[in-house]
């Protein structure tokens, strides 16, 4: 006869204890009796709540060994707590758990047998029939569903009770292994889901924290707040935060500990939690200037990964390559000629060429690339996105070679190891391109598999586009710290028929808002004082546009929300370029060919932030787990993607995107309105790196004083680094007029 997995009786006696780990030996007396076994059976295993009493009453599941030395014994992985089932919990199980079981025959339930439910399905099912609407086989289905789950039935119902999907369910069950070790774990630290599943942030735990009445100012909740703080400032770009923002924020944009935590949360618990971060978990780095009292705090990795990018590019810095000495292409100009000979006569280990749009990087880039082949040194051609990346190998296609790949993909990313597995980068040269958008993670993730005796570093990029969508400005920190040679290239190279979009990004730079020119074909604007209007006449464009197909057209906006936001524009959009798509069923509001952006890394599908496509439509093969097919497009090359419901959110409608995902993208034509109605979001490189994004025809829609606003506000939100303080440790030498930036 198979020996039961869950047991329930009393304790007898602890045999051994060990009160920091948690584990014991005891003696359990069955209730009831287990056919076979002695009166009193051997128990072993870790209690997390703390451990038991003589005389407790124990619910246990685990499985039976046969110890060599002690014989049988039950070895338990779980000590079941007696957590109240809410009827609301009951409720939402039912719903979730019992084929054919909606949420009117179960309000009537409930209704009938309030609490008692599950009671009356286990112990009395047939009266479960005075329920108008209950069959025999809906009351088969619901005795069947906690039966299947045994005594885990109750602790899902619980974790229902506490808006935990059964998607989010699942998950806990796959880490925790069964539901009652989950919940014992939510009791105990529900900040713990954080760190052990992904899905759980701050604010959804912090919700569930709430309903079991966990303490407020434990060091768990506050810590988790810390981490929430300094993982929102590096979406913001920090890569850490002085120490009274990370307390108590700057601005209504950027909250601190104490908004996030609420009033009952002193600075000494926040102290506290800080130093236990630092020193009892190690997430977090600390920098310390005592004597000026200012600390400066910021998540361990992104301070590691800036110092990993300082140590390469100084080491690089410090070491020559053989002179090459050659001719230089006659149809570049004289910046890109010095700038491509002294990267080779000069033998740097690293050089920053940077420019605006239309000035020739691709020219530099074509040159570095034929005088490499000449002399029989290997490169990697490297962007940061799929689009850029297969734009550079169009580009360079005449020269042979393998082509641009994406920096995820050259560092060959694999979930199942956990991360990128190129071991060291074995290439004589790295030419990166559209460098500004590389955040610090992802460059010291390169950068440190550098052979720095072997491989020399060649950044492309515009250094006033916005920077990184993530933590850090690295390549504007090393341009700007002089220590490194840098080459500006000022001279656009476009032909008269389509200079005027590069003219107008530098008057723009320049705050010249006046002087920026409308001819019709390359620039066009189009007046419109009120905001709500705008998403109808962008509408209007499109449907008049003949010269540009569709796919070929993007709009631009600053910002997600308000009367011009992408959220807004998307919905309008949709229906008016997309009104016969067929509805998805599984993945509503998307439908077939409807334009779309991802906005999530996920390696395991082979999709990254930024990404964008077409609907092509669902698989519902497999029932529980359907997935919508989107079909990218840009890449170095097309292919399908598959995303299911868990990750449902990483999909967006992509009529309209905002400028900061434009980066690294370039279409034939844009639209972009430009309104006071988001004029706190308007700035110089804003709109710069906007307009840049159109090859042959850029239209702004709004009003000159949106545009105004735009040019009157100079410079780029500040960003807190690591990297440009590192730099500072070193003697610069030259300035804008010589050393060593050129």
């Amino acid at each position: 006869m198979e020996k039961p997995k869950e047991i329930s009786g009393q304790l007898k006696f602890v045999v051994f204890s060990s009160e920091e780990s948690g584990f014991f030996i005891g003696k359990l007396e069955p209730k009831p009796p287990i056919e076979g076994q002695k009166r009193e059976i051997t128990i072993k295993g870790n209690a997390i709540n703390g451990i038991p009493s003589k005389g407790d009453n124990l619910n246990l599941q685990g499985e039976w060994i046969s110890d060599p030395k002690y014989g049988e014994q039950f070895k338990f992985s779980v000590i079941m707590e007696d957590f109240e089932v809410s009827a609301d919990g009951q409720q939402k199980f039912l719903i979730n758990f019992v084929k054919g079981l909606g949420p009117a025959t179960v309000s009537k339930l409930m209704e009938q047998f309030e609490d008692g439910l599950f009671d009356t399905i286990r112990n009395a099912p047939e009266d479960l029939y005075v329920v108008d609407g209950v069959s025999e086989t809906l009351i088969e289905n619901m005795v069947e569903a906690l039966q299947k789950h045994g005594s885990d039935g109750e602790a899902m119902a619980v974790l229902a009770g506490y808006e935990i999907t059964p998607l989010a369910t699942k998950k806990l069950m796959e880490i925790y292994k069964t539901a009652n070790a989950a919940l014992q774990v939510i009791h105990e630290n529900p900040y713990q889901l954080i760190d052990d599943i992904d899905g759980f942030g701050f604010n959804r735990t912090d919700k569930i924290a709430f309903k079991i009445g966990y303490d407020t100012t434990s060091i768990f909740r506050v810590a988790a707040g810390a981490i929430h703080i300094l993982k929102e400032a590096a979406g913001r770009g920090h890569t850490f935060l002085p120490l009274r923002k990370l307390l108590f924020g700057s601005s209504k944009y950027e909250r601190g500990m104490m908004e996030l935590l609420g009033a009952t949360v002193r600075e000494e618990h926040m102290m506290d939690a800080i130093e236990y971060l630092e020193n009892d978990k190690g997430e977090i780095f600390i920098e310390r200037i005592e004597e000026e009292n200012r600390f400066y705090i910021g998540m361990k990795y992104l301070h590691a990964a800036e110092r990993e990018i300082e140590r390469v590019t100084i080491d690089l810095a410090g070491k020559t390559r053989k002179e090459i000495t050659t001719e230089i292409s006659d149809s570049l100009n004289f910046d890109q000629r010095e700038a491509v000979s002294r990267i080779f006569k000069d033998g740097v280990g690293i050089a920053v060429v940077t420019g605006g749009a239309g000035v020739g990087k691709t020219f530099v880039t074509q040159e570095i690339i034929r005088i490499a082949k000449e002399n029989a040194l290997t490169y990697q051609l490297l962007s940061p996105t799929g689009k850029a990346a297969k734009r550079l190998t169009i580009m360079t296609a005449a020269l042979g070679g393998e082509g641009a790949l994406t920096i995820h993909r050259y560092l060959r990313y694999n979930p199942h190891e956990g991360g990128f597995t190129l071991k060291t980068v074995t290439q004589d040269m790295l030419i990166i391109d559209e460098t500004s958008m590389v955040d610090s993670w992802l460059m010291s993730e390169l950068f440190k598999r550098v052979d720095t005796n072997r491989t020399r570093i060649i950044m492309l990029g515009d250094k006033n586009q916005l920077p990184p969508v993530g933590a850090g400005r690295p390549f504007q920190d090393i341009i700007e710290s002089n220590f490194f040679p840098i080459f500006v290239l000022k001279k656009i190279m476009r032909t008269d028929d389509d200079s005027l979009i590069p003219i107008n990004a530098n008057k723009i730079l320049d705050g010249d808002h006046q002087g920026v020119d409308f001819d019709g074909k390359q620039m066009t604007w189009e007046s419109e004082k009120e905001a709500e209007v705008i998403p109808g006449e962008i509408v209007r464009i499109f449907l008049e546009e003949n010269k540009y197909e569709r796919e070929n057209i993007q709009v631009l906006s600053p910002q997600r929300k308000g009367p011009i936001g992408t959220t807004i524009l998307n919905e309008i959009l949709q229906k008016a370029l997309n009104p016969s798509g067929e509805e998805l069923e599984k993945f509503k509001p998307f439908c077939i060919k409807d334009k779309v952006i991802l906005v999530h890394n996920n390696y395991d599908a082979e999709y990254m932030n930024g990404d964008q496509g077409y609907v092509i439509g669902e698989d519902l093969k497999n029932s529980k787990r359907p997935v919508m097919l989107i079909e990218i497009i840009g890449e170095e090359k097309e292919k399908t993607v598959e995303v299911d419901r868990e990750h449902f959110y990483d999909v967006e409608l992509g009529y309209a995107i905002t400028i900061h995902k434009s980066q690294g993208s370039e279409w034939e034509k844009i639209i972009t309105p430009i309104h006071s109605a988001h004029s706190f979001m308007l700035s110089q490189n804003l709109i710069y790196t906007a307009i840049t994004r159109g090859r042959y025809n850029v239209t702004m829609i709004g009003t000159h004083f949106g545009l105004k606003v735009a040019c009157d506000k100079a410079g780029q939100a500040a960003r807190f680094t690591w990297l440009s303080d590192l730099y500072k440790e070193y003697d610069s030498e030259g300035g804008e007029e010589g050393g060593k930036v050129a």
